[in-house]
Protein backbone atom coordinates (compact mmCIF):
# COMPACT_ATOMS: atom_id res chain seq x y z
CA UNK A 1 0.00 0.00 0.00
CA UNK A 2 1.20 3.64 -0.48
CA UNK A 3 2.00 5.47 2.07
CA UNK A 4 0.35 9.06 2.59
CA UNK A 5 2.42 11.99 3.42
CA UNK A 6 -0.34 15.07 4.42
CA UNK A 7 -2.79 14.43 2.12
CA UNK A 8 -0.88 12.96 -0.91
CA UNK A 9 0.31 9.32 -1.76
CA UNK A 10 4.14 8.71 -1.52
CA UNK A 11 4.72 5.29 -2.61
CA UNK A 12 7.76 2.73 -3.77
CA UNK A 13 9.57 5.74 -5.05
CA UNK A 14 10.28 7.01 -1.36
CA UNK A 15 12.48 4.45 -1.05
CA UNK A 16 15.03 6.23 -3.93
CA UNK A 17 15.13 9.25 -1.41
CA UNK A 18 18.28 7.95 0.50
CA UNK A 19 19.22 4.50 0.22
CA UNK A 20 20.33 2.62 2.71
CA UNK A 21 24.04 2.15 1.36
CA UNK A 22 23.94 5.48 0.35
CA UNK A 23 23.22 6.87 4.08
CA UNK A 24 25.60 4.59 5.95
CA UNK A 25 28.01 5.44 3.90
CA UNK A 26 27.55 8.80 4.55
CA UNK A 27 27.19 8.87 8.03
CA UNK A 28 30.47 6.47 8.58
CA UNK A 29 32.44 9.75 6.21
CA UNK A 30 30.82 12.25 8.67
CA UNK A 31 31.86 10.28 11.57
CA UNK A 32 35.08 9.66 11.07
CA UNK A 33 35.49 13.15 9.56
CA UNK A 34 34.89 14.18 12.64
CA UNK A 35 36.90 11.88 14.65
CA UNK A 36 39.90 13.41 12.40
CA UNK A 37 39.48 17.06 12.68
CA UNK A 38 40.31 19.58 15.71
CA UNK A 39 39.42 19.15 18.22
CA UNK A 40 38.65 15.65 18.22
CA UNK A 41 35.92 14.19 20.49
CA UNK A 42 37.01 14.05 23.87
CA UNK A 43 35.49 14.31 27.33
CA UNK A 44 36.19 18.03 28.34
CA UNK A 45 35.75 21.58 27.12
CA UNK A 46 35.06 21.62 23.60
CA UNK A 47 36.30 18.05 23.03
CA UNK A 48 33.13 16.80 24.79
CA UNK A 49 30.29 19.52 22.91
CA UNK A 50 31.78 17.49 19.67
CA UNK A 51 31.72 13.93 21.17
CA UNK A 52 27.98 15.37 22.42
CA UNK A 53 26.78 16.37 19.28
CA UNK A 54 28.23 13.63 17.38
CA UNK A 55 26.65 11.31 19.10
CA UNK A 56 23.21 13.29 19.50
CA UNK A 57 23.49 13.55 15.66
CA UNK A 58 24.33 9.71 14.84
CA UNK A 59 21.66 8.38 17.47
CA UNK A 60 18.75 10.84 16.10
CA UNK A 61 19.60 9.69 12.40
CA UNK A 62 19.90 5.82 13.47
CA UNK A 63 16.42 6.47 14.98
CA UNK A 64 14.81 7.95 11.97
CA UNK A 65 16.29 5.07 9.45
CA UNK A 66 14.89 2.61 11.63
CA UNK A 67 11.27 3.86 11.93
CA UNK A 68 8.94 2.00 10.20
CA UNK A 69 7.05 5.17 8.81
CA UNK A 70 9.58 8.22 8.62
CA UNK A 71 7.57 10.30 6.78
CA UNK A 72 5.13 10.63 9.80
CA UNK A 73 8.15 11.13 12.31
CA UNK A 74 9.37 15.16 12.46
CA UNK A 75 11.57 15.20 16.00
CA UNK A 76 14.41 13.24 15.58
CA UNK A 77 15.00 15.07 12.24
CA UNK A 78 15.06 18.43 14.09
CA UNK A 79 17.71 17.15 16.75
CA UNK A 80 20.32 15.33 13.86
CA UNK A 81 19.71 18.95 12.44
CA UNK A 82 20.88 20.72 15.56
CA UNK A 83 23.75 18.17 16.21
CA UNK A 84 25.17 19.08 12.71
CA UNK A 85 24.54 22.50 13.54
CA UNK A 86 26.11 22.71 16.77
CA UNK A 87 29.04 21.11 14.43
CA UNK A 88 29.22 23.64 11.82
CA UNK A 89 31.74 25.73 14.65
CA UNK A 90 32.60 23.34 17.43
CA UNK A 91 34.15 21.34 14.65
CA UNK A 92 34.82 23.25 11.55
CA UNK A 93 37.16 21.64 10.17
CA UNK A 94 34.98 18.52 9.84
CA UNK A 95 32.02 17.37 7.88
CA UNK A 96 29.93 17.42 11.23
CA UNK A 97 27.55 20.12 9.08
CA UNK A 98 26.47 17.08 6.41
CA UNK A 99 24.07 16.04 8.99
CA UNK A 100 22.19 19.07 9.15
CA UNK A 101 22.15 19.33 5.68
CA UNK A 102 21.06 15.19 5.43
CA UNK A 103 18.20 16.03 7.85
CA UNK A 104 16.71 19.42 5.90
CA UNK A 105 16.52 17.39 2.63
CA UNK A 106 15.16 14.41 3.96
CA UNK A 107 12.16 16.28 5.74
CA UNK A 108 11.74 18.20 2.72
CA UNK A 109 11.48 15.02 0.77
CA UNK A 110 9.17 13.15 3.35
CA UNK A 111 7.25 15.87 5.02
CA UNK A 112 4.92 18.91 3.71
CA UNK A 113 6.48 21.80 3.77
CA UNK A 114 5.23 22.88 7.28
CA UNK A 115 6.09 20.37 9.19
CA UNK A 116 9.46 20.32 7.47
CA UNK A 117 10.56 24.11 8.66
CA UNK A 118 11.13 23.13 12.32
CA UNK A 119 13.84 21.07 11.13
CA UNK A 120 15.84 24.01 9.49
CA UNK A 121 14.46 26.36 12.03
CA UNK A 122 16.31 24.17 14.44
CA UNK A 123 19.39 24.00 12.04
CA UNK A 124 19.75 27.33 11.91
CA UNK A 125 19.23 28.23 15.59
CA UNK A 126 21.35 25.97 16.72
CA UNK A 127 24.68 27.24 13.63
CA UNK A 128 23.74 30.61 15.76
CA UNK A 129 24.02 29.47 19.21
CA UNK A 130 27.23 27.58 18.22
CA UNK A 131 29.06 30.27 16.13
CA UNK A 132 28.21 32.91 19.63
CA UNK A 133 29.85 30.33 21.59
CA UNK A 134 32.72 29.51 19.14
CA UNK A 135 33.54 33.10 17.53
CA UNK A 136 31.76 32.17 14.14
CA UNK A 137 31.45 34.18 11.48
CA UNK A 138 28.52 36.06 10.46
CA UNK A 139 28.72 35.53 6.88
CA UNK A 140 29.13 31.89 7.32
CA UNK A 141 26.42 31.54 9.95
CA UNK A 142 24.35 33.58 7.64
CA UNK A 143 25.57 30.99 4.55
CA UNK A 144 24.96 27.66 6.64
CA UNK A 145 21.32 28.94 7.25
CA UNK A 146 20.72 29.75 3.95
CA UNK A 147 22.17 26.39 2.98
CA UNK A 148 19.59 24.28 5.38
CA UNK A 149 16.69 26.19 4.11
CA UNK A 150 18.18 25.97 0.53
CA UNK A 151 18.57 22.17 0.95
CA UNK A 152 15.16 21.69 2.54
CA UNK A 153 13.31 23.40 -0.45
CA UNK A 154 15.89 20.67 -2.78
CA UNK A 155 14.00 18.34 -0.66
CA UNK A 156 10.50 19.47 -0.94
CA UNK A 157 10.81 19.93 -5.10
CA UNK A 158 12.06 16.65 -4.76
CA UNK A 159 9.26 15.54 -3.09
CA UNK A 160 6.62 17.26 -5.55
CA UNK A 161 8.66 15.47 -8.11
CA UNK A 162 8.18 11.91 -6.72
CA UNK A 163 4.20 12.75 -5.92
CA UNK A 164 3.86 13.86 -9.80
CA UNK A 165 5.40 10.19 -10.98
CA UNK A 166 3.27 8.65 -8.91
CA UNK A 167 -0.14 10.27 -9.39
CA UNK A 168 0.92 9.81 -13.15
CA UNK A 169 1.43 5.98 -12.66
CA UNK A 170 -2.41 6.01 -10.52
CA UNK A 171 -3.98 7.98 -12.74
CA UNK A 172 -2.58 4.91 -15.90
CA UNK A 173 -3.64 2.25 -13.75
CA UNK A 174 -6.93 3.87 -13.39
CA UNK A 175 -6.95 4.31 -17.03
CA UNK A 176 -6.56 0.49 -17.53
CA UNK A 177 -9.21 -0.50 -15.36
CA UNK A 178 -11.63 2.03 -17.02
CA UNK A 179 -10.72 0.48 -19.99
CA UNK A 180 -11.00 -3.23 -19.49
CA UNK A 181 -14.61 -2.35 -17.43
CA UNK A 182 -15.53 -0.56 -21.22
CA UNK A 183 -14.31 -3.84 -22.30
CA UNK A 184 -16.45 -5.97 -20.65
CA UNK A 185 -19.33 -3.81 -20.81
CA UNK A 186 -19.40 -4.13 -24.36
CA UNK A 187 -18.59 -7.61 -24.39
CA UNK A 188 -21.37 -8.39 -21.82
CA UNK A 189 -23.86 -6.31 -24.15
CA UNK A 190 -22.82 -7.94 -27.49
CA UNK A 191 -23.32 -11.40 -25.61
CA UNK A 192 -26.26 -10.31 -24.36
CA UNK A 193 -27.54 -9.08 -28.06
CA UNK A 194 -26.10 -12.58 -29.36
CA UNK A 195 -28.31 -14.26 -26.72
CA UNK A 196 -31.56 -12.43 -27.89
CA UNK A 197 -31.13 -13.30 -31.12
CA UNK A 198 -30.33 -17.12 -30.51
CA UNK A 199 -33.66 -16.84 -28.15
CA UNK A 200 -35.84 -15.37 -31.02
CA UNK A 201 -34.55 -17.25 -34.20
CA UNK A 202 -32.95 -20.49 -32.94
CA UNK A 203 -35.21 -20.90 -29.82
CA UNK A 204 -38.69 -20.57 -31.01
CA UNK A 205 -37.78 -22.16 -34.37
CA UNK A 206 -37.53 -25.49 -32.88
CA UNK A 207 -39.93 -25.11 -30.65
CA UNK A 208 -42.17 -24.42 -33.44
CA UNK A 209 -40.67 -27.81 -34.71
CA UNK A 210 -41.70 -29.67 -31.34
CA UNK A 211 -45.15 -28.95 -31.81
CA UNK A 212 -45.29 -30.32 -35.19
CA UNK A 213 -43.68 -33.02 -34.54
CA UNK A 214 -45.97 -33.78 -31.65
CA UNK A 215 -49.11 -33.20 -33.86
CA UNK A 216 -47.32 -35.52 -36.40
CA UNK A 217 -46.76 -38.36 -34.13
CA UNK A 218 -50.55 -38.17 -33.17
CA UNK A 219 -51.65 -38.30 -36.25
CA UNK A 220 -49.02 -41.39 -37.23
CA UNK A 221 -50.51 -43.21 -34.18
CA UNK A 222 -54.32 -42.67 -35.56
CA UNK A 223 -53.05 -43.92 -38.73
CA UNK A 224 -49.98 -46.41 -38.68
CA UNK A 225 -50.58 -49.75 -36.92
CA UNK A 226 -46.61 -50.79 -37.14
CA UNK A 227 -45.38 -47.44 -36.23
CA UNK A 228 -42.79 -47.57 -38.29
CA UNK A 229 -42.48 -43.68 -39.56
CA UNK A 230 -43.44 -43.07 -35.82
CA UNK A 231 -40.13 -44.34 -34.83
CA UNK A 232 -38.54 -41.78 -36.49
CA UNK A 233 -40.97 -39.18 -36.27
CA UNK A 234 -40.30 -39.43 -32.29
CA UNK A 235 -36.47 -39.72 -32.86
CA UNK A 236 -36.43 -36.94 -34.72
CA UNK A 237 -38.93 -35.02 -31.73
CA UNK A 238 -36.18 -35.91 -29.44
CA UNK A 239 -33.06 -34.18 -31.67
CA UNK A 240 -35.71 -30.95 -31.37
CA UNK A 241 -36.31 -31.46 -28.07
CA UNK A 242 -32.50 -31.62 -27.33
CA UNK A 243 -31.93 -28.65 -29.90
CA UNK A 244 -34.65 -25.98 -27.83
CA UNK A 245 -32.37 -27.42 -24.49
CA UNK A 246 -29.27 -26.39 -26.04
CA UNK A 247 -30.38 -23.48 -27.10
CA UNK A 248 -31.89 -22.62 -24.06
CA UNK A 249 -28.69 -23.05 -22.35
CA UNK A 250 -26.86 -21.30 -25.04
CA UNK A 251 -28.38 -18.25 -23.78
CA UNK A 252 -27.89 -18.60 -20.67
CA UNK A 253 -24.63 -19.21 -20.83
CA UNK A 254 -24.41 -15.71 -22.78
CA UNK A 255 -26.47 -14.04 -20.15
CA UNK A 256 -23.72 -15.31 -17.54
CA UNK A 257 -26.29 -17.72 -16.41
CA UNK A 258 -25.06 -20.49 -14.45
CA UNK A 259 -24.61 -23.55 -16.23
CA UNK A 260 -25.79 -26.97 -15.21
CA UNK A 261 -22.73 -28.95 -15.52
CA UNK A 262 -23.40 -31.96 -13.54
CA UNK A 263 -26.95 -32.20 -14.96
CA UNK A 264 -25.46 -31.92 -18.66
CA UNK A 265 -22.77 -34.55 -18.05
CA UNK A 266 -25.28 -37.04 -16.41
CA UNK A 267 -27.93 -36.49 -19.40
CA UNK A 268 -24.78 -37.39 -21.68
CA UNK A 269 -24.35 -40.72 -19.99
CA UNK A 270 -28.10 -41.85 -19.28
CA UNK A 271 -28.67 -41.23 -23.08
CA UNK A 272 -25.51 -43.73 -24.02
CA UNK A 273 -26.92 -46.12 -21.78
CA UNK A 274 -30.35 -45.79 -23.54
CA UNK A 275 -28.51 -47.06 -26.80
CA UNK A 276 -27.59 -49.91 -24.37
CA UNK A 277 -23.92 -49.04 -24.34
CA UNK A 278 -21.80 -48.78 -21.29
CA UNK A 279 -21.33 -45.28 -19.97
CA UNK A 280 -19.91 -44.09 -16.95
CA UNK A 281 -19.10 -40.40 -15.17
CA UNK A 282 -16.85 -39.85 -12.65
CA UNK A 283 -16.45 -35.94 -11.33
CA UNK A 284 -13.75 -35.24 -8.45
CA UNK A 285 -13.59 -31.39 -6.65
CA UNK A 286 -15.51 -28.36 -6.82
CA UNK A 287 -17.95 -28.77 -9.86
CA UNK A 288 -20.42 -25.80 -8.54
CA UNK A 289 -17.12 -23.31 -8.17
CA UNK A 290 -15.97 -23.02 -12.29
CA UNK A 291 -16.84 -20.23 -13.84
CA UNK A 292 -19.17 -19.82 -16.47
CA UNK A 293 -17.20 -20.04 -19.15
CA UNK A 294 -15.14 -23.15 -18.37
CA UNK A 295 -18.55 -25.02 -17.11
CA UNK A 296 -20.08 -24.37 -20.92
CA UNK A 297 -16.68 -25.34 -22.41
CA UNK A 298 -16.57 -28.38 -20.45
CA UNK A 299 -20.19 -29.30 -21.40
CA UNK A 300 -20.35 -28.09 -25.36
CA UNK A 301 -16.81 -30.50 -25.44
CA UNK A 302 -18.29 -33.31 -23.88
CA UNK A 303 -21.31 -33.33 -25.89
CA UNK A 304 -18.84 -32.78 -29.21
CA UNK A 305 -17.17 -35.82 -28.01
CA UNK A 306 -19.75 -38.15 -26.98
CA UNK A 307 -21.51 -37.59 -30.66
CA UNK A 308 -18.21 -38.38 -32.35
CA UNK A 309 -18.28 -41.20 -29.88
CA UNK A 310 -21.81 -41.95 -31.49
CA UNK A 311 -20.75 -41.76 -35.20
CA UNK A 312 -17.73 -43.67 -35.05
CA UNK A 313 -18.24 -46.36 -32.90
CA UNK A 314 -21.17 -46.42 -31.04
CA UNK A 315 -21.08 -49.66 -29.79
CA UNK A 316 -17.55 -48.66 -27.62
CA UNK A 317 -17.70 -48.36 -23.73
CA UNK A 318 -17.75 -44.46 -22.72
CA UNK A 319 -16.00 -43.21 -19.98
CA UNK A 320 -16.18 -39.13 -18.79
CA UNK A 321 -14.26 -37.85 -16.09
CA UNK A 322 -14.40 -34.69 -15.01
CA UNK A 323 -11.21 -33.29 -11.98
CA UNK A 324 -11.38 -30.54 -10.57
CA UNK A 325 -7.47 -29.49 -9.20
CA UNK A 326 -6.46 -26.14 -7.75
CA UNK A 327 -6.66 -23.43 -10.42
CA UNK A 328 -7.38 -26.31 -13.65
CA UNK A 329 -10.04 -28.35 -14.38
CA UNK A 330 -9.80 -32.00 -17.12
CA UNK A 331 -12.01 -33.32 -18.43
CA UNK A 332 -11.37 -36.73 -20.02
CA UNK A 333 -13.94 -38.46 -23.04
CA UNK A 334 -13.01 -41.81 -24.08
CA UNK A 335 -14.28 -45.23 -25.30
CA UNK A 336 -12.89 -48.90 -25.94
CA UNK A 337 -14.35 -51.84 -27.08
CA UNK A 338 -17.09 -53.30 -24.80
CA UNK A 339 -15.97 -56.98 -24.52
CA UNK A 340 -16.96 -59.30 -27.62
CA UNK A 341 -19.23 -56.33 -28.88
CA UNK A 342 -18.16 -54.69 -33.12
CA UNK A 343 -16.98 -50.95 -32.93
CA UNK A 344 -18.91 -50.02 -35.07
CA UNK A 345 -22.35 -50.53 -36.57
CA UNK A 346 -25.14 -49.56 -39.36
CA UNK A 347 -26.67 -46.59 -37.34
CA UNK A 348 -22.87 -45.41 -36.46
CA UNK A 349 -21.97 -46.06 -39.93
CA UNK A 350 -24.42 -43.64 -40.59
CA UNK A 351 -23.92 -40.70 -38.51
CA UNK A 352 -20.13 -40.51 -39.49
CA UNK A 353 -21.47 -40.00 -42.84
CA UNK A 354 -23.10 -36.43 -41.45
CA UNK A 355 -20.32 -35.40 -39.60
CA UNK A 356 -18.73 -31.96 -41.28
CA UNK A 357 -14.88 -32.97 -39.77
CA UNK A 358 -14.78 -29.87 -37.72
CA UNK A 359 -15.94 -31.20 -34.40
CA UNK A 360 -12.10 -31.61 -32.98
CA UNK A 361 -11.20 -28.37 -34.49
CA UNK A 362 -14.13 -27.09 -32.68
CA UNK A 363 -13.13 -28.58 -29.30
CA UNK A 364 -9.86 -26.30 -29.44
CA UNK A 365 -10.86 -23.59 -30.79
CA UNK A 366 -13.77 -23.67 -27.72
CA UNK A 367 -10.66 -24.27 -25.24
CA UNK A 368 -7.94 -21.99 -26.61
CA UNK A 369 -10.49 -19.31 -26.46
CA UNK A 370 -10.59 -19.50 -22.78
CA UNK A 371 -6.51 -20.18 -22.60
CA UNK A 372 -7.45 -24.05 -22.56
CA UNK A 373 -6.40 -26.90 -24.53
CA UNK A 374 -7.62 -30.16 -25.79
CA UNK A 375 -5.75 -33.34 -27.08
CA UNK A 376 -7.63 -35.89 -29.24
CA UNK A 377 -6.25 -39.22 -30.21
CA UNK A 378 -6.28 -43.12 -30.32
CA UNK A 379 -6.39 -44.60 -26.94
CA UNK A 380 -6.49 -48.40 -26.32
CA UNK A 381 -8.05 -49.13 -29.58
CA UNK A 382 -10.47 -46.08 -29.03
CA UNK A 383 -10.52 -42.64 -29.17
CA UNK A 384 -9.42 -40.61 -25.73
CA UNK A 385 -10.10 -36.58 -25.15
CA UNK A 386 -8.58 -34.34 -23.06
CA UNK A 387 -9.29 -30.82 -22.14
CA UNK A 388 -7.92 -28.87 -19.80
CA UNK A 389 -9.24 -25.45 -19.02
CA UNK A 390 -8.88 -22.76 -16.27
CA UNK A 391 -11.38 -23.18 -13.38
CA UNK A 392 -11.86 -19.13 -13.37
CA UNK A 393 -12.19 -19.00 -17.49
CA UNK A 394 -11.38 -16.74 -20.15
CA UNK A 395 -9.17 -13.14 -18.43
CA UNK A 396 -10.73 -9.85 -18.54
CA UNK A 397 -10.48 -7.73 -21.43
CA UNK A 398 -10.44 -8.10 -25.34
CA UNK A 399 -9.62 -12.12 -24.72
CA UNK A 400 -12.72 -12.59 -22.45
CA UNK A 401 -15.41 -12.52 -25.37
CA UNK A 402 -15.89 -15.84 -25.64
CA UNK A 403 -19.09 -17.14 -27.43
CA UNK A 404 -20.44 -20.16 -26.43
Amino acid sequence: MPRTVGAMPLGRHSSQLFPAPVQAIAVVAVCWSVARADPAPGFDGRALVVLVALAVGVAAFAGWSFQRDRGRDATTPILMAMAGGVLCWASPNSAGSALAFMACFGVGARLEPSRAVPTAAGGVLAVAVAALAYDGSFAGTAAYGLGFVATMLAGANRRASLLRVEEAELLLVQTQRSHEEQVRAAALTERTRIARDVHDVLAHSLAGLTIQLDAARLLLERSDADGRPLQHVERAHDLAREGLREAREAVGALRGDAVPLSAGLQTLVEDRRRTSAPATLDVEGDVDGLAADTAWAVLRIAREAVTNVQKHAPLHALGIRLAVRGDDVELTVEDHPDGDRPATSPVGSGLAATGGGYGLQGMSERAKAIGGTVEAGPYRHGWRVVARLPVAGAPAGPAAEHRP
